[in-house]
């Protein structure tokens, strides 16, 4: 049988194409892969007005003093890896660039409009960028930030994993690999090059050659597919199911099966893994399927699977458990009666009757339900492999706020046209009934709005997708964050320098609240005397940052999720005892 499908297509059913592209994602808690694209990154910048003043690479007065600082830098970054985010030094490294950078002009960008890759048309300068010895050891500390959050996650998915396996029996071949070093598909963060397909002895041994790294957000091209068992490691046989023009069109990845994909690495042929288990890690396609705004990719994290109900409530129709490790669309996030965050979610099954994928739409619930006595991520959001670039629509500019939350205080103005680096995308909190996507810029640049938090039609484009950013180098991720803060500084100037009254269309109120302007309120901070360091009184995991109304008074108690509930079954304020009249989420001045 011959089917022509388009490349997003393709992705969305998640089929695989051989011969045909591939997409390293970054990592997510659970698969020991690096993730320097999402969540709140570190600040690289220390100094910025001596970043031209201070080269790390060129003549010193004090040649010494460069010798005993590039000493001092931590041991986790080593020789600057290849641009290609292909690896052959091992471990895999990530270092700013030498002094053959060139400082360029941050105006003008051409877009290849049969790829949706953004490459700059900017014109290079003579001059080197000069990176201070603070900017480099900033790098450097971030990328161990990374890694040591990398492993905190980790744990503490072990500990769901832990929690859940003996209640549900859930067996996955990630599960058995806690330990950095039992996670054979990886090395430092990166997904291992191996020179054969990895084989396992009659003493359960693995034979594994490794021969470099692939970077999260690397591309490559698969030029055939080997299916493996997952316990035995034995060879498979699994004929293609379709053709794609000249290409073979073989299932997507499910428990049982270990997917190793043939690449081409140094010149010759090597090995890859695609996935394990059903948990992808190379993806299918090129960057830009996952940066599309029309498709917001998400990952099943919970060990036990992603229970699919018709409805908003739980007590609907159960329509399937969607496997760990799988992807999903998610198009909308809300508050159902009890209080739960909950997921409006499409997704491609096997249909093991018919042999066959099928379509399911339903709802599913972000986190587990604490009332059940378990807490854990169900559903998280597939990082952005790379950079995409969104270009501002809207005539009066898009507002950049600290965090997430339309509350948090301004921090600039991005004017009409001007093109922002985007890391990531995130729901906020409220309003509940129908959370706003929010856009992260790279290099901790803040946080701007999609759309208008306006009824429809009037919820206008604020920003709207040019394409993915071919200026991105996997292996420099921190470099490209450090860039993207002096773009973010040069808007910011020129807010100070325009010293004018900005007003606010995407707030709660679609209009920012002079109140509001002035108290700046940060979300990212607690008061020092305020005890909000204290864990929540109902679940004791996660920290206080809900205030309980009664009457004219409240109390900073607990969570946003256990206070919504709380809420929702009518029980009375954990403190006080009296009626709970509304919930709010708390934020210290």
């Amino acid at each position: 049988t011959t089917v022509r499908k388009s490349e997003a297509d393709m992705a969305h059913e998640t089929e695989i194409i051989v011969p045909g592209s591939f997409i390293c994602l970054q990592g997510c808690p659970g698969d020991g892969l690096s993730n320097f694209m999402s969540g709140k990154l570190p600040k690289l910048l220390r100094d910025l007005s001596k970043t031209d003043a201070q080269p790390i690479d060129g003549e010193s007065d004090d040649g010494n003093e460069i010798a005993q600082s590039e000493a001092a830098i931590p041991p986790i970054l080593g020789q600057l890896a290849s641009p290609s985010g292909i690896n052959g030094n091992l471990p895999p490294k990530y270092l700013i660039p030498n002094s053959n950078a060139r400082a360029s002009s941050p105006n003008r960008v051409s877009v290849n409009e049969s790829s949706s890759i953004v490459t700059d048309d900017r014109q290079e300068s003579s001059r080197p960028v000069a990176y201070s010895r603070n900017q480099k050891r900033s790098i450097n500390e971030w990328v161990r930030k990374c890694r040591e959050k990398e492993k905190e996650q980790r744990r503490e998915w072990r500990d769901s994993v832990l929690q859940i396996e003996g209640r549900h029996g859930v067996n996955h071949c990630m599960m058995d690999c806690f330990e950095e070093n039992e996670m054979w598909w990886q090395i430092d963060g990166q997904l291992s090059i191996f020179r054969d397909v990895p084989k396992m002895d009659d003493n359960g041994e693995l034979s594994l050659d490794a021969v470099g790294t692939l970077s999260p957000g690397a591309t490559v091209v698969a030029t055939d597919i080997v299916f493996l068992d997952s316990i035995s490691f034995r060879p498979l046989v699994v004929p293609p199911t379709a053709l794609n023009g000249d290409n073979n069109v073989y299932p997507k990845p499910k428990r049982g099966y270990i997917q190793i994909i043939r690449i081409e690495h140094g010149g010759r042929s090597c090995f890859t893994t695609l996935s394990l288990d059903g948990y992808w890690l190379l993806a299918p396609g090129l960057p830009g399927v996952y940066v599309d705004p029309h498709a917001w990719y998400w990952r099943v994290l919970c060990p036990a699977g992603a229970f699919l109900r018709e409805g908003l409530e739980l007590n609907t129709r159960h329509i399937e458990t969607i496997p760990y490790g799988s992807l999903v669309r998610v198009s909308r996030r809300t508050v159902n009666s009890q209080g739960l965050m909950r997921l409006r979610i499409s997704a491609k099954i096997e249909d093991r009757q018919k042999n066959k994928q099928r379509s399911i739409d339903g709802w599913c619930s972000e986190y587990l339900n604490p009332q059940s006595g378990q807490r854990g991520i169900v559903l998280a959001p597939v990082p952005f492999p790379v950079p995409a670039l969104y270009r501002v629509t809207l005539p009066i500019g898009a507002l950049i706020r600290s965090s997430i939350e339309l509350s948090s205080p301004q921090i600039g103005v991005a004017p009409i046209n001007a093109v922002l680096s985007i890391c990531g995308r995130a729901f906020s909190e409220h309003p509940v009934d129908r959370c706003i996507e929010r856009l992260q810029l790279a290099g901790n640049g803040g946080w701007v709005s999609v759309r208008l938090n306006r009824p429809p039609p009037n919820d206008d484009l604020v920003v709207e997708l040019i394409g993915v950013d071919g200026n991105y180098d996997p292996d420099n991720p921190g470099l490209y964050h450090l860039e993207a803060q002096r773009m973010l500084r040069q808007y910011q100037q020129q807010e100070r320098a325009g010293a004018r009254d900005f007003e606010d269309l995407s707030s709660i109120e679609s209009a920012e609240s002079e109140n509001s302007r002035k108290n700046k309120l940060d979300t990212t901070k607690d008061g020092p005397d305020s005890g909000t360091s204290r864990k929540c009184l109902i679940c004791l995991t996660e920290d206080r940052n809900a205030t309980i109304v009664h009457g004219e008074t409240g109390h900073v108690a607990c969570c946003l999720v256990c206070a919504r509930i709380l809420k929702a079954r009518g029980d009375k304020c954990p403190v006080c005892r009296l009626n709970i009249d509304l919930v709010i989420q708390h934020f210290w001045a």
